[in-house]
């Protein structure tokens, strides 16, 4: 089985979306959280004492109090599941507080997370971006939040009112990141504000001044303090200040676009997309890679504390004791993954996940990580982003965001590369059929963003088979009988007889071209859409029908048939329908973005965009549905361009949860903005766009969302 949701990241990732809390206790009660597979994407890391926090993009917060090798979820009371920002605050009874910022305010925990309450009175904007306390060591605090659209405001009583302290900042201005240089009596703060540079304030927040002599980049999104030097990080530079901010100098960390700044006394650590971490030991003159098994990860947050190092990616959590040199990743209990597909084989359940697969045996209480390490490449590499997943007969096949194709003959176990004849390393889907004239063996189908491939000898070899295809950016495979169908992004539905050796295009009745999933069942045809819901076939695909009634969420990633009973995953949650699509009901999950499906004798499985994999007793899904509620979603996200690698066009969907101005540009390799693809206001919800690099050479490019103060990048590549 398949999924076309290709987040993450790199991923990035990832294809995105956004996740919330099931608000109906029913349902909640009904779907169970199983226990993985562990990893997720880290946004902002903060500890106490023994006791480390990850907020993540999707899942919540979640808490080790063993240096990460174990982690729980703390989030009774927290309503939010994407978390912008952490800090802890002590108090002068020794006591101390955790703050997060989010999409639905600060929320402040006094029990190391164990419960949260909001804490929002006097905030007249809460979407949270950036969180900052100051202490003056005789009992005064102050308490910084930064905001998206509103400024900077200030708590004096540790979030029990809030009040705004704008004096000197630029009207709405949107805020990204603190840091504080406290020497010889003296309290500097200091806020980046987005397109304006840094502003400081020497009065506690109660007015601001510009610092921005020397920084010719004034998109300034993270701040750290070595010792007493502050570094800002741009899009693609750090620059520095040994003088509180009145004048700056660039550093020379090599072209890379700029995740996360931390710093102990004498070392500073940058993370960059897609290209692990680097370090400096002379504020930034020159700078050292300290890859290893980090490289491929997007490095989003970083946290020192005394020899420890901590890289929240977006893989997953890892730690480090020597500054980086090793890592070793730190993921147990961390239950916030993007699922990408699912497989059941007997007993096995298997997941693809960003960093490979994971394979349960026992419906998904544990889950074990099955490691993808290829020959020739560098054996820290163990973790592959898979898309689809494909049973054929002992053989497991995972499909790979740039590591073609995998099999497997000891359930996981031990993987090998199967991609003679493949030139395509982006694998979106598969489907496995019985080879004609009883022998007793199969055919396999492998989507691609550049076509479709078929082997008839286990994988051993593949052929490229796509005349008649008008695109090549396949996103799902279905079989009927002697017709093999197939989905793509835009260019709608295709057909073959003739185990695709020729297709026809069969989109009458299609109002998008942009299909997502696509099977059969019990003579009828159904596809998923972008935005279009579902629609159905009876007579092959000569012709289409839109089925959506009572369907609230129209992009739908994946679809499953059992019998006359089908079920949808949608970008707002599980719908199933008990007559062939005729009419549909939401069953639970309603505010999760569900990308895959699988299921066994006794239960339903769903991979989810940020939640890790869920499971139902299939009787109560068929026989007890619930009425869904229309959601909007509850935060900012971009996904991972689909199809990538392309050419010479891709598509970039991205989220959002308020009206925001919204610029969506590409740039290239040395961060040189080359196109504006998106520049306006846009209404909450669901948007798209697309790009066609058709007189661009091949390479490596970098799309970048902002909406108001959510920033994201992520990488994509034009290979022709």
């Amino acid at each position: 089985m398949k999924n076309i949701f290709p987040f993450l990241r790199s991923g990035e990732f990832l294809f995105v979306v956004f996740l919330l809390l099931i608000t109906n206790n029913r349902l909640n009660a009904q779907w169970v959280r199983t226990d993985g597979p562990y990893g997720g994407d880290i946004r902002c890391l903060t500890e106490i004492g023994k006791n480390i926090f990850a907020g993540t993009s999707r899942g919540g917060i979640f808490r080790s109090i063993d240096k990460g090798n174990n982690w729980i979820l703390v989030d009774s009371g927290l309503p939010s599941t994407y978390i912008n920002a952490l800090i802890t605050a002590s108090r002068v009874t020794d006591s101390t507080y955790i703050f997060a910022g989010t999409q639905n305010g600060v929320f402040r925990s006094s029990n190391n997370g164990g419960n949260w309450i909001q804490v929002n009175s006097g905030l007249t904007d809460t979407q949270i971006n950036a969180l900052n306390f100051v202490s003056n060591g005789i009992g005064g605090s102050y308490l910084f939040a930064g905001s998206t659209n509103n400024g900077v405001f200030l708590s004096t009583n540790y979030g029990t009112s809030w009040n705004q302290v704008n004096t000197g900042l630029p009207n709405n201005a949107t805020v990204y990141d603190f840091a504080l240089i406290q020497k010889s009596g003296s309290t500097n703060i200091f806020v980046s504000i987005g397109g304006n540079g840094v502003f400081r304030s020497t009065n506690n927040g109660f007015s601001w001044s510009a610092v921005n002599s020397g920084l010719n980049d004034l998109y300034v999104y993270q701040l750290t303090v070595c010792d007493s030097t502050l570094f800002v990080g741009t899009l693609n530079s750090i620059f520095r200040s040994t003088n509180n901010g009145v004048s700056w100098e660039t550093t020379n960390l090599p072209n890379y676009l700029l995740l996360s700044l931390a710093a102990t006394r004498n070392r500073v650590f940058a993370g960059v997309l897609g290209g692990g971490l680097f370090s400096s030991t002379d504020n930034g003159v020159s700078w050292t890679a300290i890859y290893r098994e980090l490289y491929g990860y997007d490095v989003n947050s970083l946290s020192v504390s005394d020899t420890d190092l901590y890289a929240g990616t977006m893989g997953g959590m890892f730690h480090s004791t020597n500054n980086g040199a090793n890592w070793t990743a730190i993921n147990r209990g961390l239950n916030a993954s993007s699922i990408y597909a699912l497989e059941k084989s007997g007993s096995n359940l298997f997941a693809g996940c960003y960093n490979g697969v994971s394979l349960s045996t026992n419906n998904g209480e544990n889950w074990t990580a099955q490691q993808l390490s290829i020959p020739g490449w560098n054996n820290e590499l163990t973790g592959f982003l898979v898309h689809s997943l494909a049973v054929s007969q002992t053989s497991l096949f995972a499909g790979t965001n740039g590591g073609g194709i995998l099999r497997s003959r000891d359930n996981g176990a031990n993987w090998t590369p199967v991609n003679t004849g493949i030139t395509q390393s982006d694998i979106t889907c598969q489907v496995v059929i019985p080879a004609s004239g009883g022998t007793g063996g199969t055919i396999i189908f492998a989507g691609t963003s550049k076509g479709i491939y078929r082997s008839t000898n286990d994988g051993d070899t593949w052929a490229a088979i796509n005349s008649g295809l008008t695109t090549s950016i396949i996103s799902d495979l279905a079989i009927s009988g002697s017709n093999l169908y197939a989905a793509s992004v835009n260019a709608g539905v295709f057909r073959s007889t003739n185990n695709g050796d020729n297709w026809t295009a069969i989109n009458t009745g299609l109002t998008t071209l942009t299909t997502y999933s696509i099977i059969t069942s019990g003579g009828y045809l159904f596809a998923g859409t972008d935005g279009r819901g579902i629609f159905r076939s009876t007579n092959d695909g000569k012709s289409w029908t839109a089925i959506n009634t009572g369907l609230t969420s129209y992009i739908v990633y994946e679809l499953m048939a059992i019998g006359t009973n089908i079920f949808a995953g949608t970008n707002g949650g599980v719908f199933y329908s008990s007559n062939n699509g005729t009419s549909w009901v939401g069953s639970g999950l309603m505010n999760t973005t569900v990308t895959a499906f699988a299921v066994n004798d006794t239960n339903i499985f769903v991979g989810t965009a940020g939640s890790g994999v869920w499971r139902r007793p299939l009787s109560e899904m068929i026989t007890g549905v619930e009425n869904n509620q229309t959601r909007i979603p509850n935060g900012f996200a971009l996904e991972q361009n689909y199809p990538n690698p392309f050419n010479p066009s891709t598509v970039i969907r991205y989220h959002l949860s308020v009206i925001s101005n919204v610029k969506l540009s590409i740039y290239d390799i040395l961060g040189k903005e080359i196109a504006v693809l998106v520049a306006g206001k846009q209404n909450t919800g669901t948007h798209q766009a697309q790009w066609n690099a058709e007189n661009l050479p091949s390479g490596v490019y970098f799309y970048r969302l902002q909406a108001g103060s959510f920033v994201e990048t992520k990488k994509l590549v034009l290979l022709r």
